[in-house]
């Protein structure tokens, strides 16, 4: 059973093989039948395998950044480059109190 989430793809760096972003978009099947894809926003999907799709795909295209921020009740991003990944999660921060601005 997984969760419904809102996925953000956006890439940095150029193709090692001198590809536009929309012929690599074109190329990202995976991607694209999540509904995913390089159209840079996705809401309500299940993605089950997203951290191996990404990784296999940015094992293909070594030479680009994927930044891939996902939202499924926390917040995260992971970032994925020659078949390689980070995960950082979310931080929520909160205000310290402050007696003066009580109404």
């Amino acid at each position: 059973m997984g969760r419904y989430a809102t996925y953000r793809l956006s890439t940095r760096g150029e193709s090692a093989y001198g590809k536009t972003k929309l012929e690599l978009e074109e190329e990202i099947e995976i991607l694209s039948s999540h509904g995913v894809g390089m159209i840079f926003k996705s809401v309500g999907v299940k993605w089950y395998n997203h951290k191996k799709d990404m990784l296999k795909i940015s094992n293909e295209y070594t030479n680009i950044l994927f930044i891939l921020k996902g939202k499924d009740g926390e917040e995260w991003i992971d970032y994925f480059i020659g078949g390689k990944s980070q995960h950082c999660k979310g931080i929520i921060t909160f205000e310290p109190f402050n007696e003066n601005e009580l109404i």
